[in-house]
């Protein structure tokens, strides 16, 4: 008995250490999100107003792209590569963001998910400043884990929901099923439902837009 007592609570100290470290590692950025989407349930987000440094593009990246390929895409060598973006992978429950200006890098840090989620925009970036304006799609919460908080760019939302196409609805978001799946959803893509399945997937829920978690809350 005393010895299942010593390994629950060896368990649930290190399951605590593990909780500790990865809100250590996040920063002012993912502090600031993490206030403004967890505690108050803002329905929008500008990152433009909760960073306190200069930049005028932002990059993100999710496992599983592994750092070097993210270099590969800031156009780092392997010098700058090592000196800046200094993890060795990138954790399935974090996202990297790297802001630049001027095509230099102006800041690096990794951001948990359940701050901010930008698995199904992850296809549009770079964001360019005047466009990391992010309505909060809020999805199924899965079991035993809060609810996930997916970010989609405003401006995006603003050009299909204005695109003129005679007979079409609005534009739909939809998982994107070639995109690498991570826990508490996948990246996806907007597109238009055809005629037979012009109907909405999402719906307005305390100023935030909520997605049914199955196919019977749509009928």
């Amino acid at each position: 008995m005393r010895r299942f007592f010593v390994f629950t609570l060896a368990a649930a100290l290190l399951a605590g250490c593990g909780d500790i470290s990865r809100r250590w590692r996040t920063g002012d950025v993912g502090k600031a999100m993490a206030k403004a989407l967890r505690e108050q349930g803002v329905a929008e987000i500008d990152l433009g107003t909760l960073t306190r440094f200069s930049w005028d593009e932002l990059f993100v990246f999710a496992a599983p792209t592994p750092p070097r390929e993210a270099c590969r895409k800031l156009h780092l060598t392997k010098e700058e590569c090592d000196k800046r973006i200094t993890m060795t992978s990138i954790r399935a429950d974090e996202t990297l963001l790297v802001f630049r200006e001027n095509g230099q890098i102006a800041h690096v840090e990794p951001v948990l998910r359940e701050y901010g989620d930008f698995a199904r925009s992850l296809q549009l970036m770079p964001f360019k400043r005047e466009q990391a304006n992010f309505l909060v799609t809020a999805g199924p919460r899965p079991p035993g884990a809060q609810t996930p908080l997916f970010l989609i760019p405003r401006y995006i939302v603003e050009q299909r929901q204005h695109a003129p196409r005679p007979g079409s609805g609005p534009f739909l978001f939809r998982p994107s099923s070639s995109a690498a799946a991570m826990p508490g959803g996948d990246q996806g893509r907007i597109e238009e439902p055809s005629p037979e399945s012009a109907m909405p997937t999402m719906r307005q829920s305390n100023d935030r837009t909520e997605e049914p978690a199955n196919e019977g809350e749509r009928r």
